[in-house]
């Protein structure tokens, strides 16, 4: 499965880099900036910006769709365009007139190779003319630990299908009903998302996966291109950036979250502050947009390279010997990111088995849309979304009883051809899970508390390994689809041997 995986990085990392690195690219060559690095930072952030109000305004009304915010994009350049004077040529006929025989004359005569060659070299020296690569010296080393960060990252999810963290479910699962168009929680940190989703046409689950890596380098590039600014040292900026990028290895596992993903436009206010008091304000209410309470999580990943450039402003020998030791801070950010995120879910959960989530993997690939129906805990939800049905164990477990099950004549009768029941045989526990309701804290929530308490996860389990297990003994059409030494997910055919209209 692992070269599927990597086709979806591929297909995710290119619609992340048209929404968050081509679009804000033609951004900047519409808008008028003395300074390169300013202009570019500040498209990156009128883009981003622009896509999260979009998004939330459209996803409210249940508009988020592939045409509408396509519409939106483009009305987007062409304001930019018409402010910046490039469309004014359109209003002028000589100039129209004058291209148009152009083309008429490229179309009358055949051009050979050799002019066709002539004219990219006349055009390759005009652009190196204009284009002066010293400015972009200083920033080179960081691109590339940029890169490095995001391959890094990207090590958990391409061996792994289930998440690091509980909320990232949900944000799945919001991200999914966004894309169809449907009402979902206002989440910011998602509304971002809702474009890669329909440029790389993989799932909510697929991008929140790999998106994470992605904005795991962004975030390291931003703390770099900070800190340069402030100290005017690039190898500053890279111990920033391998401690930042360290760092989410300990709090997310590289799977950047809310919290990660708003410190990048809080990190850009304080960027583009000295060059525009708008733009940082308006960077600012992005970060707030995303995050609306900031955690501990932003204050850590805000306050690490400010703290820096404060120690380095303050004592320059200080400076001298973080820029000897730079290359060792940023080989450790790059080991903890391959690493860690592995030692966090090594203890099979926190939230869900692997075995499950591959599972659910395989049903959607191989089965047709809307034609089975998973049972299952809540987690599953996320990844069912969208491509089929789901209901939930505790709502299963409440409904049949065994007495009525082991009837020869009983068939469950759900209207799809497929039915699968996911049974954990080692009921999950983890530090995710609490023993009572108190210590569950905030992340309580009525859907997911059967799952969350633990002997009442157990208890779930048990009793639909009862109902399976005698449902099983007087009926042929169930066979098992998946099993280990902690899962086992049962398949159920249809007795009538169609899909209904599900209700």
């Amino acid at each position: 499965m692992i070269g599927a995986d990597v086709v979806n990085a591929f297909r995710v990392s290119l619609g992340f880099l048209v929404v968050f690195g081509a679009l804000p690219w033609l951004v900047a060559l519409n808008s008028r900036r003395e300074h390169a690095l300013m202009g570019h930072c500040t498209a990156f952030m009128r883009t981003a910006l622009f896509t999260e109000i979009v998004t939330v305004v459209l996803g409210s009304m249940g508009l988020c769709l592939p045409g509408s915010v396509g519409a939106a994009y483009v009305l987007f350049l062409f304001a930019l365009m018409f402010r910046s004077g490039t469309l004014r040529h359109l209003r002028n006929t000589h100039w129209l007139s004058a291209q148009l025989h152009k083309l008429i004359l490229l179309m009358d005569r055949r051009v050979s190779a050799g002019e066709h060659l002539q004219s990219l070299r006349i055009r390759y020296v005009s652009w190196r003319r204009r284009f002066d690569p010293t400015a972009l010296a200083p920033f080179r080393g960081i691109c590339w630990f940029a890169v490095f960060v995001a391959f890094a990252a990207c090590f958990y999810p391409l061996h792994q299908v289930r998440f690091l963290h509980g909320v990232s479910y949900s944000r799945t699962l919001a991200l999914q009903k966004l894309s169809l168009g449907q009402s979902s929680p206002q989440d910011g940190s998602v509304a971002l998302l809702a474009p890669v989703v329909f440029l790389s046409g993989c799932e909510g689950a697929t991008v929140v996966r790999f998106a994470g890596p992605l904005f795991t380098a962004v975030l390291a590039l931003t703390t770099s291109l900070v800190l340069f600014q402030l100290t005017g040292s690039s190898a500053i900026g890279m111990v920033g950036a391998g401690l930042v990028a360290g760092f989410g290895a300990f709090a997310d596992g590289g799977q950047l979250q809310a919290d990660g993903i708003a410190s990048i436009f809080v990190l850009l206010s304080i960027l583009l502050w000295r060059a525009s008091r708008l733009d940082a304000v308006w960077s600012m209410a992005a970060g707030l947009l995303i995050d609306p309470i900031p955690g501990l999580g932003m204050i850590w990943y805000a306050g690490i390279p400010l703290v820096i450039a404060l120690l380095v402003l303050s004592c320059r020998s200080l400076s001298r010997c973080l820029a000897m030791i730079r290359v060792p801070i940023a080989l450790t950010g790059i080991a903890c990111l391959i690493y860690l995120p592995t030692k966090l879910g090594g203890n099979e959960g926190p939230y869900q088995y692997e075995t499950a989530a591959r599972a659910m993997s395989r049903i959607i690939r191989e089965l047709p849309q809307n034609t089975w129906l998973v049972v299952s805990p809540v987690q599953e939800l996320a990844f069912t979304y969208g491509h089929g049905w789901h209901m939930e164990l505790s709502n299963f477990v409440n409904k049949y009883n065994v007495d009525e099950v082991i009837q020869p004549d009983f068939h469950f009768g759900f209207p799809v051809m497929d039915t699968f029941v996911f049974v954990e045989k080692r009921p999950l526990v983890s530090r995710a899970l609490g023993l009572s309701l108190s210590e569950l804290g905030t992340r309580f929530e009525p859907a997911i508390a059967p799952y969350q308490l633990r002997l009442s996860r157990a208890s779930l389990e048990f009793e639909a390994g009862r109902l399976l297990a005698a449902y099983r003994a007087r009926h042929s059409d169930v066979q098992v689809f998946v099993e280990d030494e902690n899962v086992i997910v049962y398949r159920i055919r249809s007795s009538s041997g169609g899909v209904r209209p599900w209700t």
